[in-house]
């Protein structure tokens, strides 16, 4: 893969990196693309413009088998250059069985770039993701209750991006009304806290559209491409972690990824994995502001931030419950759910069972039985859902219990078919 063509422009009031990616191994058109930030001039560093280009390159770049990424026309760290060395190592050692590789093979695209001293900003400035959800609200508040305002490690700057969830499904539209609606929603944490909001467009996720690699592998180092387009400013960003400390697995946002995801100027933090969700909404739920702007809704629109019916939205409300606080979280529509919408409407995926034991035993802390026994439904649905799919079930034991061994044996069987297959006609043409 070649990274060509880096620039920066100003239009209007926001300030566009882009740059174009060439496919050397795989049979795709190059592709251009951008990141665009509603910040002052002061926050990038001509220099460096390369780095979040090259980060954003090697998650597609090593899932799609290309054997290099060069960058042309720029330089970057160093110490970047090494951390992603590393990061693919995780990568590899975690997902082999997903890149169709034995689980000993371990190359990496050889990474290609010139390199400038390493170094850091003059003053110490500290951002954090901000998407108005539970977790980052979870986070800033943690780093103001530690921290002074006036002191270096606190944060400065909100970096809310569209293009990693809005505007990525064409069902929706580019969804920027929507994205405004939620700036103006967040205002009252923002003025309270005295943040400076970075608004954020990109189209990184165009380089690999496979939602599953979003959250397994790319969605991480996508945040940390988004933060190094901002290095002639940011010395640190906080990136929340979706798991507390016994629930951590492979994924792609890990406190053993986002070091390796860093420059020496620029640190990516991976912050917040002592508690639980059930604790976290405990601690945001004190915020009344934070209650007023709450979003954790993937089907909100410009009328409403959440709908009020979806899993997140049910299984979000069950946590208020458990804080007491769900009479006030005025952004959530519809009230208290019933034990049979629990049931009906709680949908569990590979990706959230992880919250509902502490869910459960925070409902019952509450005399909430009737909840709890419909989160515990909920929970056995799921369960008889993979015992019902044997072909589900088998997938998800061979990559959360034996790491692909099952498909890497399949299609190395499928391949010596088809090497029969091509011999015997082979033969027969001889013949």
């Amino acid at each position: 893969m070649l990274v060509s063509d880096i620039s920066r422009e100003r239009q209007d009031d926001l300030v566009s990196l882009s740059a174009t990616y060439h496919w050397e191994d795989v049979d795709r058109e190059p592709q251009r693309i951008f990141l665009r930030y509603g910040a002052h001039d002061s926050y990038f560093d001509d220099a460096a413009l390369a780095m979040p280009f090259l980060i954003a390159a090697v998650v597609p770049a090593l899932r799609r088998g290309e054997q290099r990424i060069r960058v042309e026309g720029g330089a970057v760290c160093p110490w970047l250059l090494d951390n992603l060395a590393t990061f693919m190592a995780y990568l590899t050692d975690w997902y082999w069985y997903k890149y169709d590789r034995h689980p000993r093979d371990k190359r990496i695209p050889r990474l290609e770039a010139d390199t400038f001293a390493a170094r850091r900003p003059g003053a110490a400035r500290t951002a954090c993701f901000f998407s108005g959800g539970v977790d980052s609200l979870y986070s800033l508040r943690r780093n103001r209750a530690n921290l002074p305002l006036d002191s270096q490690g606190s944060v400065k700057d909100a970096l809310f991006v569209h293009g990693f969830d809005m505007g990525t499904r064409p069902n929706r539209g580019t969804e920027e009304n929507f994205f405004h609606s939620v700036i103006a929603s967040m205002r009252p944490v923002l003025d309270s806290e005295q943040l400076n909001l970075i608004p954020v467009f990109t189209n990184i996720r165009d380089l690999d559209r496979d939602t599953d690699c979003w959250l397994d592998e790319y969605m991480g180092s996508a945040m940390s491409a988004v933060a190094h387009g901002l290095a002639g400013k940011l010395t640190d960003v906080l990136v929340a972690s979706s798991y507390e400390i016994r629930k951590l697995h492979p994924f792609s946002c890990h406190p053993m990824l986002e070091p390796r995801l860093s420059s020496y100027g620029l640190r990516v933090n991976h912050d917040g994995e002592r508690l639980s969700r059930v604790e976290r909404v405990r601690m945001v739920a004190q915020w009344p502001a934070a209650l007023q702007s709450l979003r954790v809704c993937f089907f909100g629109d410009d009328s409403r931030l959440n709908c009020g019916k979806c899993p997140k939205c049910i299984r979000t409300k069950l946590e208020l419950v458990c804080a007491g606080k769900l009479a006030e979280a005025v952004t959530l529509p519809g009230g208290e759910p019933s034990p049979q919408e629990v049931r009906e409407g709680l949908v569990i995926q590979h990706d959230t069972e992880a919250f509902m034991d502490t869910l459960e035993a925070g409902l019952r802390e509450k005399d909430r039985h009737d909840l709890a026994d419909a989160v515990r439904a909920a929970r056995r649905r799921y369960v008889v859902s993979h015992a019902r799919n044997p072909k589900g079930l088998l997938k998800h034991l061979d990559e959360k219990l034996l790491r692909g061994v099952i498909k890497r044996r399949w299609a190395a069987r499928g391949a010596r078919i088809v090497e029969d297959n091509q011999g015997r006609q082979s033969t027969a043409a001889r013949r």
